[in-house]
């Protein structure tokens, strides 16, 4: 379905436009309005992949209004029908980014012709999304393997040319950097954080969301869970972290280790 916008202040230039696009679109949704505030109201709650808009509204103009609608809607065509063949109005509509400037009167043909250059589009830009989408979906995928594997390497092993392979992959640009170790465990026995025999193994359902809530705090590289442990590695571009910084790592950290143990029936602690 096209869900699509006719705001015009003129009732028969508006029913007209909604007669000829239900009789000859059946897979559009239609909704009307006859004020430039209205069309933002509508345009927030109706999501409209089409609107043909009218420059001259009471209140707040075609313009105007294209503006507001373009802050929540990005991906709304926009056409404009106005009776005023005015340079200005033109320029800026091209501005906000109107597909085309058509003046009054438009005939049958016109709006045949406009919806459907419209709807391809809509569909162009759909199948773009859904390509983009797709290929985020994968990279999400991809990057924790390519990620653990850069922990790795530098824990592991000496050759640091294969550490220098997975920077490169990560877009890691920052020279020198700092370890957060985290380890999780269901008690506290002793002073000691205590883990069940296969909690790494158990881990494993929860790992993306551990990763999820470390990286909505820092710009980190976070390997996989090995036992009850998961290092974490800050890239930063200074080799040292003055008295201030090293405070503010510290409660960052427990920001971090709090929003965990929100989220999750589990204890944690960090270094």
């Amino acid at each position: 379905m096209y869900r699509v916008l006719i705001a015009d202040d003129e009732g028969i230039m508006v029913e007209s436009l909604k007669t000829i696009i239900s009789r000859n679109f059946t897979d559009c949704e239609i909704e009307t309005a006859k004020t430039g505030r209205t069309a933002i109201e509508q345009a927030e709650s109706f999501r409209p992949d089409i609107i043909l808009m009218d420059i001259q509204m009471p209140g707040i103009n075609g313009i105007e209004a294209m503006r507001e609608i373009r802050k929540f809607n990005t991906t709304a065509l926009f056409y404009v029908i106005s009776a005023y063949d005015k340079f200005d109005y033109a320029k800026e509509a091209i501005g906000i980014g109107v597909e085309r400037y058509l003046m009054k009167p438009i005939t049958r043909k016109t709006v045949i012709e406009i919806i459907s250059e419209a709807q391809e589009k809509v569909d162009r830009n759909r199948k773009t999304r859904s390509e983009q989408l797709k290929a985020q979906e994968k990279l999400e995928t991809i990057i924790p393997v390519v990620e653990n594997g850069f922990v790795s390497s530098m824990l592991l092993q000496d050759d640091w040319q294969e550490a220098g392979y997975f920077k490169q992959l990560l877009e890691i640009t920052e020279d020198y950097g700092y370890v957060l170790l985290l380890r999780f465990g269901t008690e506290m026995k002793d002073g000691k954080l205590i883990s069940p025999v296969g909690a790494g193994v158990q881990a494993q359902s929860f790992y993306p969301e551990v990763r999820a809530v470390i990286k909505s705090y820092l710009h980190c590289i976070i390997g996989s869970i090995i036992s009850d442990r998961i290092v974490v590695v800050v890239p930063r571009k200074e080799a040292e972290l003055g008295y201030e910084e090293r405070i503010d790592v510290i409660e960052g950290t427990r920001k971090i280790i709090s929003r965990l143990e929100e989220r999750m029936d589990l204890l944690f602690r960090a270094g």
